[in-house]
């Protein structure tokens, strides 16, 4: 009777055990000897300190991670609770997911920047395939699978797979919001669902490059500015990239792009549908172009 006591009180609201976050047990955060994480209780105690202000520390992944623990929607068995994960704030050191995968990221918020990390202003990122992650957001703007808002935040070889979903109102893209770095080897398969400026791997972008990327997600909009690779362009360059997702917004609307400003297209592909439901402004590359420099590209490709 005691041990079933003992069992119950330890036992929290949502029906599985409680999770405390710890601290990993090597590495001191530094660029040199960065945290090795191998469980969400010491990937949430990361989170924490990130958010507490030590934002430059650096950390690697050794085992893929399950954040169902941390986070999960309420389904009146397991789970009888609902919990949304806590973004990772004003991020600026090293985060490598080292190849390792991080499953059931659950983010059901009403506030700007939101996605595993909420705002990653500078540093780097990378390396990190997400599995089962759904990013929901019903007010504000910047919503992203990994992050929010990346600011000037370097992201490579980032993988959402298809079983993943992001959905929000203004700016929201498969791998993040609104980015300013360079973003090379990503791959986005979510589906992508919002108002306006809506990409399937940035919504919004004013920076370098755009290197190596693809998106085979379908990318919906209700309003304007939405493309298979990038809603919005602001300057840069896109290279070695294809979208394959179907597109859908009412105007500008584009298989790689919905609206640029200013922007270098290098060896690129584009082979979704792309759908203007107001009958304006829809292109197989681009929705509406401003200034645009065009190097060698393949607009459509046969199914084999």
């Amino acid at each position: 009777t005691m041990l079933l006591l003992v069992m119950a009180i330890l036992m929290p609201y949502g029906g599985a055990w409680a999770q405390t976050p710890s601290k990993p047990s090597s590495g001191d955060g530094s660029a040199d000897n960065p945290y090795k994480i191998s469980t969400a209780a010491e990937l949430a105690w990361f989170r924490d300190q990130v958010n507490s202000g030590n934002n430059t520390i650096s950390a690697t992944l050794t085992k893929d991670i399950d954040l169902s623990e941390f986070c999960h929607a309420k389904d009146g068995t397991t789970y009888t609770d609902e919990l949304s994960w806590t973004p990772i704030n004003w991020y600026q050191g090293t985060f490598d997911g080292n190849g390792k995968t991080i499953s059931n990221l659950y983010i059901n918020a009403t506030s700007n920047y939101t996605g595993f990390f909420g705002y990653a202003y500078a540093g780097s990122i990378k390396n990190i395939t997400f599995d089962n992650a759904r990013v929901k957001n019903t007010g504000g703007y910047n919503f992203g699978i990994l992050a929010g808002n990346a600011g000037s935040c370097i992201i490579e070889n980032i993988k959402t797979l298809a079983n993943c979903s992001v959905e929000g109102e203004d700016y929201v893209g498969g791998i993040a919001g609104v980015a300013n770095g360079n973003i090379s080897n990503c791959e986005n398969r979510a589906t992508v669902k919002g108002i306006r400026s809506l990409g399937g791997v940035v919504a919004a972008y004013s920076g370098n490059s755009i290197t190596s990327c693809a998106n085979y997600g379908v990318v919906t909009g209700s309003g304007e500015s939405v493309g298979g690779i990038a809603g919005y362009f602001n300057s840069g360059t896109i290279q070695n990239s294809a979208n394959y997702g179907d597109v859908t917004g009412t105007d500008n609307v584009g298989n790689l792009i919905g609206l640029a400003e200013e922007c270098n297209l290098n060896n690129v592909l584009g082979t979704g549908n792309v759908t203007a439901t107001s009958a304006k402004l829809a292109g197989l590359l681009v929705g509406k172009r401003l200034r645009i420099y065009t190097l060698p590209f393949i607009v459509k490709v046969l199914t084999f």
